[in-house]
């Protein structure tokens, strides 16, 4: 009976469908020893073939200092697209951007007449002087655009409502 259930084509066909689930229930949950064992699993294979160090990956960070002498996070595009600038003329090859630029920078000139008090809202020279400064997202963007290098960070929208 046990012999004939083993042999049988639709047990094989239901317990490869099972363990098929079952793979992909493991591949589609977070479970905590999933990650623990992947963790070790490259652990262990890096101390048996661990690669050479090379100095080819440099990792920019912002620090304490940095936000010392250029205030807090987030910086205004302008700045963001010095750094890309600047890295460009140091010879990156390429510049990652571990994070998403999701809205408007609220610094821009642009974005400042928005918070402007009632009276200067009505003051033109203000206005026509905020009119001159360029768009910081602008700057940034023209500053990926030069520099043909740069990736950022991006997130997926099911939202039909967003334009992009």
């Amino acid at each position: 009976m046990i012999k004939r259930i083993l042999i049988n084509r639709w047990f094989h066909v239901i317990l490869l469908f099972v363990l098929l689930i079952s793979i992909l229930d493991l591949r589609t949950q977070d479970y905590k020893w999933i990650t623990k064992l992947q963790y070790m699993a490259f652990d262990f294979y890096n101390q048996i073939k661990p690669r050479q160090a090379t100095d080819s990956v440099v990792v920019i960070d912002i620090d304490e200092k940095s936000l010392k002498e250029l205030g807090q996070w987030p910086w205004s595009r302008d700045v963001i697209a010095d750094m890309v600038t600047n890295l460009n003329q140091m010879g990156a090859r390429s510049i990652v951007f571990d994070m998403v630029f999701a809205e408007k920078d609220r610094t821009s000139p642009v974005e400042l007449k928005k918070y402007l008090s009632p009276e200067l809202k009505e003051d033109q020279d203000v206005l026509d002087f905020l009119s001159l400064l360029p768009d910081y997202d602008d700057v940034f963007s023209k500053a990926i655009k030069e520099a043909g290098n740069v990736v950022t960070g991006f997130v997926w929208l099911n939202d039909k409502d967003v334009k992009v």
